[in-house]
């Protein structure tokens, strides 16, 4: 418990003592009328050993990754639409951090993606298809994604082996970043190994 003020947007930021020292992680404050200034964080301890289990299980995560050598395409579907991702990109982590090789290496750089076809999906001819189905994350239809229905999607490698992985929609397009949403997205992609 700690008394230091934390402020929205400070949730995540560092405790430091009187000496500059970090010595926490602010993670809540409590707020009703009866109590001010009443905060908690993690203690750095307890922090950086999360933080050293993360950079191991992305260090396996990538070896095995490499390993494979699994070509994958990471996309995100839009009421129908496609967009696809690579280097330097919003989900490069699955390639850049996660170590898996893209199926294309000429897809441009963008936030929003580079725009597909499905025939484009089939002529790339991907292992796995990871998919963030962002009509899901904004509370859109929830049925199966049309990724993974798709024709031509099932004609692929991806289709033909159950690898059109679906991403959790709300961690991978409206969350990100921290050592839970990391090791969750972790989880996620470990799925192209099963």
């Amino acid at each position: 418990q700690v008394d230091a003020s934390i402020n929205p947007g400070n949730s995540g930021g560092p405790l430091a003592n009187i000496n500059g020292e970090v010595i926490g992680v602010n993670s809540v404050k409590l707020v009703e009328n009866s109590i001010e200034g009443m905060g908690f964080a993690i203690p750095i301890e307890v922090a950086m050993s999360q933080v050293d289990k993360l950079e191991k299980n992305i260090t396996t995560l990538k070896a095995k990754a490499e390993k494979s050598k699994l070509a994958t395409l990471t996309v995100i579907s839009n009421e129908g639409q496609l967009a696809a991702f690579g280097e330097k990109s919003r989900y490069a982590i699955v390639n850049d951090t996660f170590g898996f090789k893209n199926v294309d290496n000429t897809i441009k750089a963008s936030t929003h993606g580079q725009q597909i076809s499905f025939e484009y999906v089939l002529e790339k001819n991907p292992d796995v298809i990871f998919v963030v189905d962002r009509t899901k994350a904004i509370g859109g239809d929830s049925k199966e994604t049309t990724v993974t229905n798709n024709e031509l999607v099932k004609k692929t490698t991806a289709g033909k082996t159950n690898k059109v992985i679906e991403l959790d929609p709300t961690l991978w397009y409206l969350s990100g970043g921290g050592i839970k949403s990391t090791q969750l997205m972790i989880d996620g992609v470990e799925k192209a190994f099963k």
